[in-house]
């Protein structure tokens, strides 16, 4: 597992799946991104991130749903996203 699979994982991930209180769609939706993470190689999971997040109108009202349920967001993620993908690339 990767450091930024595992920042998602320990943030977001664990804790929307494990919750019994969770939207169904914002659990479907969690586990869609963990699953296109999953398949890509480490190289490739920080394009994956930005397009992910980059403010579309599906990816503003899931980001809602998640912050609207009580949950961390993608957004709410990058400063450290950031410190892992730069840390990664001076490797």
């Amino acid at each position: 597992m990767t450091a930024f699979e595992r920042l998602l994982q320990d943030r977001i991930i664990a804790h929307v799946l494990a919750s019994a209180t969770a939207p169904l769609s914002v659990k479907a939706g969690v586990r869609f991104t963990a699953m296109c993470l999953n398949r890509l190689p480490a190289q490739s999971q920080e394009a994956y991130f930005w397009d992910a997040i980059r403010g579309t109108q599906r990816s503003r009202r899931f980001a809602a749903s998640m912050a609207a349920a009580g949950f961390e967001t993608f957004d709410d993620i990058i400063p450290d996203a950031c410190r892992i993908f730069t840390t990664t690339k001076s490797l």
